[in-house]
C-alpha cells in the first residue's frame, strides 16, 4: 500500500468547508483523474478514474465530526482507494491534513501520481475559496443559479448586506428562500444595487419513485444488516421512514398513498 498526506491551511468556516468536501457530486472540481460519479444512494457511489488504466471504485463516504473519509473497492482487477480529511478548528483559520492511500495494480508507478493528486486538491481548493470571495450583481448571480439548476435542484447560500440566506433553486427558477418571505425577498433584489457574494452552491441529492411500495422495497434491500433513516418529500411534505435488518419499524407516510415521491436523505444510524 501507497500513502501520501499533505497539510495546508483555509481561512475559512469549518463547517462550510466540510459540506462542500463531503459531497460526492462536488468531488468532480477537486479530484484529478476523475472522470465520472455516479450516485447510487446518499453515502454510495461509483468514481471512475483513468491515472494509467481506467478504474472504477465502488465508494462510499463516512462523516465524522472532524474528519471526512471517502474510501472505495474494485473487485477486479482487485483494488482499495482511502481519501481521508481530517479538520482542526483554529482560532483564524482550519487546518486540514489530507491522506491519500492506495493499494492494488501498478501499485509501485502510484507514489508520484498520487503525490500529485493530493497537491492538486489543495490547489483547486485555494482556488475555489478565492473565487468564492468574488461579489456579483444581482442579474449575474440569478443568471449563474438559473443556468446550474437547469435539469436539476441546487441550494445556493448568499451573502447581502453581511447576511446570509440559503436559496433553493429547481429547472432555472427560484423556489424557495429560508428565513425570509419569498415576495420580500424578491422585491428586495430588484431594487438592490450592490453586489452580492455566492458562499456555496451544491447540488440537492433526491431520487424520484413511482409509489411508496417501491421505495420500500429499495429500502428493505439497503437495511438487511443495518437500521437506515429515509426522508422523502410528498407534495412539499416531509416524512420519515425508518428500517432495521431489511423490516419497516417506523413510518409516518400514509399507507394508503398512491402517487410519486422523492427521497431526498437516506442515512445509516
Amino acid at each position: 500500500m501507497i500513502e501520501k498526506e499533505i497539510v495546508f491551511k483555509l481561512n475559512v468556516k469549518k463547517q462550510d468547508f466540510m459540506t462542500l468536501i463531503s459531497s460526492p457530486l462536488n468531488l468532480t472540481q477537486f479530484w484529478m483523474f476523475l472522470k465520472e460519479i455516479r450516485i447510487l444512494n446518499e453515502n454510495e457511489y461509483i468514481a471512475k478514474f483513468k491515472v494509467f488504466m481506467n478504474f472504477n471504485f465502488k465508494m462510499r463516504r463516512v462523516i465524522n465530526p472532524n474528519q471526512i473519509i471517502h474510501e472505495g473497492v474494485m473487485d477486479f482487477p482487485r483494488a482499495m482507494f482511502r481519501f481521508t480529511v481530517n479538520v482542526l478548528e483554529g482560532r483564524k483559520e482550519i487546518v486540514i491534513a489530507v491522506k491519500g492511500e492506495y493499494q492494488g495494480p501498478l501499485e509501485f508507478l502510484a507514489k508520484s501520481p498520487m503525490k500529485k493528486f493530493l497537491e492538486n486538491f489543495r490547489d483547486k481548493v485555494i482556488a475555489y475559496y478565492e473565487k468564492k470571495q468574488e461579489a456579483f450583481t444581482v442579474q449575474e448571480l440569478f443568471k449563474k443559479l438559473s443556468d446550474d439548476s437547469k435539469g436539476k435542484s441546487i441550494i445556493a447560500i448568499i451573502e447581502l448586506d453581511s447576511k446570509e440566506y440559503t436559496l433553493t433553486f429547481k429547472d432555472g427558477k427560484l423556489e424557495k428562500v429560508e428565513g425570509e418571505n419569498y415576495n420580500d425577498f424578491l422585491t428586495r433584489l430588484l431594487t438592490y444595487s450592490g453586489f452580492v457574494k455566492l458562499l456555496r452552491e451544491e447540488e440537492i441529492y433526491e431520487e424520484e419513485y413511482e409509489s411508496l411500495d417501491d421505495l420500500i422495497q429499495r429500502l428493505k434491500e439497503e437495511s438487511k444488516d443495518k437500521e437506515l433513516e429515509a426522508t422523502v418529500i410528498i407534495k412539499d411534505k416531509s416524512f420519515k421512514i425508518i428500517l432495521k435488518n431489511g423490516e419497516v419499524i417506523y413510518n409516518n407516510v400514509d399507507p394508503k398513498y398512491k402517487g410519486k415521491l422523492k427521497l431526498i436523505e437516506l442515512n445509516e444510524k
